[in-house]
């Protein structure tokens, strides 16, 4: 029977000085990855969207979360503002996420304020709503932007949110809870 002539005993410390590495790279890449494996979000939630929301300091109230539920929190108008955000303040929405089918609906105030929500920026499962990022390039090369995306992050997984989003990106979306 022939035998390779690579795996003989005087190549054996080439070829496990050459496996160690290997084994440490599949050994990290299970331990961050395997215990995520299986998870799914499991929480909706509620958000809103509108120029501005943000920082709305030119309507007279914000959507706060108070023991447990979407309040309507008076604040005084900052007349500075007003003459350049006095138009904004129609279009804002609320609405309801839903994580297993992928999509947002239009919620009243009336239904948001009857569910019980969780303001955490986390959710009771360990996820996470995050805006994407700016990858900076390298010499000659521009840098990759997603900054106008969003993501449901978490255990070691990253999802992009199929938003409904009102006015222009830099300011249009405010998570508001977790639904529990």
């Amino acid at each position: 029977m022939l035998m390779n002539p690579i795996f003989t005993k005087k190549n054996l410390p080439l070829i496990v000085a050459l496996a160690i590495p290997v084994l440490m790279i599949l050994g990290l890449a299970a331990a961050i990855y395997l215990p995520g494996l299986g998870k799914s979000p499991a929480y909706d939630f509620v958000y809103i969207s509108g120029s501005g929301v943000q920082y709305p300091s030119y309507q007279g109230y914000d959507y706060v979360v108070k023991d447990g539920h979407l309040v309507k929190a008076d604040r005084p108008v900052n007349n500075s503002l007003l003459p350049f955000y006095k138009d904004q303040a129609d279009e804002q929405q609320l609405y309801f996420y839903d994580v297993k089918a992928g999509a947002s609906r239009e919620l009243s105030f009336e239904e948001a304020s009857k569910l019980h929500l969780d303001p955490a920026t986390q959710s009771p499962d360990g996820y996470e709503v995050s805006r994407g990022g700016y990858s900076g390039g390298f010499l000659f090369f521009d840098g990759r932007s997603d900054y106008d995306h969003w993501y449901l992050r978490g255990h070691n997984r990253s999802r992009l949110l199929n938003l409904k989003l009102i006015g222009s990106y830099y300011d249009n979306f405010k998570f508001l809870g977790w639904v529990r």
